[in-house]
């Protein structure tokens, strides 16, 4: 999660972008001359909305470390920000409904990710790699999580839920996915326990607040 003064900062210049094809929007098209690590994406640019980042659009940017995409992001594309290795957290707009395939492939240093509420699927190796992350907060709108989306993930030890057992159990979890199955599931909505997906005894924990 980004610290608040970054978040406060204002928009990182130099970066580039490309008009929709519908002229109504921009897309951000690269990292261009900007030469910030904590990357703050604009919500406008020439006075119309930036609602999409393009495929590759920061692929192996080895100085980013923190990212801050703006809710007026719908679209985060195919491989955004695959191998940013130095990237350590990423705030995703609540605009955005899918993770796509790649977007966060091998970013080694990433702690820890929020799926924004929304969001109902996550792409095909979407977090593939990312070694160093330690826990997800899922939200109850996610339906699908595609094959290979949490691979390579060996740290990964918790997934903080916000529905029910139930909706989990009802999640499409593609093949490959195995460090989905056995990270701990903490359900903190409505059933304030720890549990196990695989029919291992359950244990009573404290809710986490998030």
């Amino acid at each position: 999660i980004v610290d608040d003064d970054i978040v406060e900062r204002s928009s990182s210049e130099g970066l580039t972008y490309e008009l929709s094809t519908d002229g109504a929007s921009y897309i951000i098209k690269g990292i261009g001359t900007c030469l910030d690590s904590d990357i703050i994406l604009p919500s406008t640019y020439n006075g119309l909305p930036v609602t999409d980042i393009k495929s590759s659009a920061f692929f192996e940017c080895q100085s980013i470390v923190n990212v801050v995409i703006p809710d007026s992001v719908t679209s985060i594309g195919d491989h955004a920000f695959y191998g940013c290795s130095s990237l350590k957290s990423v705030t995703i707009s609540n605009g955005v409904t899918a993770i796509s395939s790649r977007a966060f492939r091998d970013c080694t240093s990433l702690t820890s990710i929020v799926i924004p509420d929304g969001v109902i699927s996550i792409g095909e190796e979407s977090f593939y790699g990312c070694s160093s992350l330690t826990n997800i907060i899922i939200p109850s709108s996610l339906t699908n999580i595609e094959k290979y989306a949490i691979y390579y993930c060996d740290n990964l030890t918790s997934i903080y839920y916000k529905g029910t057992m139930s909706q989990w159990n009802n999640i499409t979890i593609a093949d490959h996915n195995y460090n989905v199955n056995n990270a701990n599931k903490i359900n903190y909505v409505s059933v304030p326990k720890l549990w196990f997906k695989q029919g291992s005894p359950e244990r009573r924990a404290e809710v986490r607040q998030l």
